[in-house]
């Protein structure tokens, strides 16, 4: 379907931080904040191990 790991990647983390925010957070505000806080850490998190793994990953 989709050729690009990182879209693939940004889709996840939107798609489970939208349900995330709505399970966990009541008030829209919330909801908001909590997604938005979610989805930054998934994706700077999810590039942070992506780029050690580059620079670990041997001569692959």
């Amino acid at each position: 379907m989709w050729r690009s790991h990182f879209l693939n990647m940004l889709v996840f983390a939107l798609c489970t931080s939208i349900l995330l925010a709505l399970y966990f957070k009541d008030e829209p505000r919330d909801q908001i904040r909590f997604f938005l806080k979610v989805w930054v850490l998934m994706v700077v998190g999810a590039l942070i191990v992506a780029w050690i793994m580059y620079f670990l990953g041997g001569s692959g």
